[in-house]
Formats: structure tokens, sequence, C-alpha cells
């Protein structure tokens, strides 16, 4: 199996552009050190989809990059985090029940955006609604007890979160 993954790692990275790499400011080219370190690894790490988890010590530990051009990589582009609306908080600590039973009734209860549904304004407090019902099926269910092939996850558990895109015009989900 991490041979097969390998090989896809190897032509992912022999498909790309030299123009398209990413040099850091020391000169170090991220995506070769990137597949120089994944063909070294005995299993499965991010770094064979060309991911970056910048606290992940074993960048350090082999020398793939050193503090600075992991700070470097960590502060590039760097996205300001928004706070979720107070509305949209509230209506997800709505569903913190101690039992099914009283979370149940808090999904079936008629909403404020129940009144004049409008997809702009309402998806999200839809979503959250939505998405606890699901998780609360699963629950419910058992299913959340027993090991799944990955595809089971993706139909029962990701869907959900990836109708979280639903109202961003633009981006398609795609498994």
């Amino acid at each position: 199996m991490i041979q097969d993954l390998k090989s896809r790692f190897e032509q992912n990275f022999n498909a790309m552009k030299k123009e398209d790499k990413w040099y850091l400011s020391s000169g170090k080219c991220v995506e070769d050190e990137l597949y120089a370190f994944g063909m070294q690894c005995v299993e499965e790490h991010p770094s064979h989809s060309f991911i970056i988890d910048v606290s992940d010590k074993n960048f350090v530990k082999y020398n793939v990059f050193n503090d600075n051009e992991l700070k470097e990589i960590e502060l590039f582009n760097k996205k300001e985090v928004h706070r979720m609306p107070l509305a949209l908080c509230n209506c997800l600590n709505s569903f913190n029940k101690t039992t099914t039973t009283a979370i149940r009734r808090e999904i079936f209860k008629t909403q404020d955006f129940d009144k004049n549904y409008s997809f702009e304004l309402s998806s999200d407090f839809d979503w959250i609604r939505h998405s606890i019902y699901t998780l609360l099926r699963l629950y419910e269910s058992d299913k959340l007890k027993n090991a799944h092939t990955e595809s089971w996850y993706l139909s029962h558990v990701w869907q959900f979160i990836d109708s979280s895109f639903d109202s961003i015009e633009n981006i398609d989900v795609l498994r």
C-alpha cells in the first residue's frame, strides 16, 4: 500500500512545473523538500499530499525545514480567522443538551429562520440543524461505535461537512 502511495506521490511531484513551485527566502523549494522527506517515510504522512503541518516536529527533526522556514510557511498568505456571528453561535449552543430526547426537541422546534426562510440569510442555521440531526441519527443507531470503510465515512460523515460550503459561491466539493 505504501508503495502505491509513493508511486502516486512521485507522479504528482514529477508533474509539477518548476515555475509553479514555492521557494522560501532561504532558497529552499518547499515541494522538493516535501518530496525528499515523503519518499523516506515508511508510513503515510501528510507530506505525501504536499500538506505541511507546521507543528509537525518531524520537519525539524529530519532537517526538512528549520524553525525560521516553518515560521515563513506559517505566515505566508495567512488569513484572518473570522469569529462566528453571535446568532450562529447561539444556534449551535442551543443543541448543547444532556439527552438525545432534548436534542430532538430542539431540532424539531420551529426556529425564527423557518418563518421566512431565505437561503442567503438562513442556510448556515439550517446547516447546523441538519448536521446535528444527521449526527444524532448516527449516534442513536450505534453506527458510530463500529469501524467502517473510508467510503462509509465519506457518505455518512463527510457529506455534512462538505455541504457546509453550499452557501459559498464558486466552491464545489469533489470526492
